[in-house]
């Protein structure tokens, strides 16, 4: 697989454009499950001011649709978890 990397000038660049195409991949989505409500909450305003410039293809919301719920578990299994390691270490 062949990644792309630009350097800051021309990231720089591209993203001064009058209106830069963005593309959105679906583990920014599911990411909000995974960061605190403050950095959801900043990702989130970020995105609504270049909401215009946004595109979200079919495949990005088919794998969003597809894996949220086992996000959302894992994340809520996460802190299940540490309750239960605090419960143990403290008997």
């Amino acid at each position: 697989m062949k990644i792309n990397t630009y350097e800051y000038d021309e990231f720089k660049d591209f993203i001064e454009q009058e209106d830069p195409l963005i593309v959105i991949d679906s583990c920014v989505f599911l990411d909000y499950y995974r960061y605190s409500s403050q950095t959801s909450k900043e990702i989130l305003e970020v995105l609504e001011s270049v909401q215009d410039n946004i595109w979200i293809p079919h495949q990005v919301y088919y794998e969003f649709i597809e894996n949220h719920k086992k996000v959302k578990k894992e994340q809520y299994n996460k802190y299940k978890n540490i309750l239960r390691d605090i419960n143990k270490y403290t008997d």
